[in-house]
């Protein structure tokens, strides 16, 4: 009887011990994984203070066609 108890409870820590491993080892490779996406992200994107000027310089030119286009439509209407 005392031999299978030891044996259950040397099974035990076994398991309790592969667990921890393979444990370790997935809390490992999620933090990997989410420094490779931080790092591809800063690759790929851009930050807002870094479009900034970009999107100003886009919204004057826009602006400036929408403002001719309806100009153009006034000037025909008024003929």
């Amino acid at each position: 009887m005392k031999n299978t108890e030891n044996k259950l409870s040397d099974i035990e820590k076994k398991i309790d011990n592969i667990m921890n491993n393979h444990l370790q080892h997935i809390q490992t490779s999620i933090s990997e994984m989410g420094d490779n996406v931080v790092k591809k992200m800063e690759e790929c994107f851009v930050s807002k203070d870094r479009f900034k000027p970009v999107e100003k310089i886009v919204y004057g030119l826009v602006g400036l066609v929408l403002i001719s286009v309806f100009g153009a439509m006034i000037a025909l209407i008024l003929k």
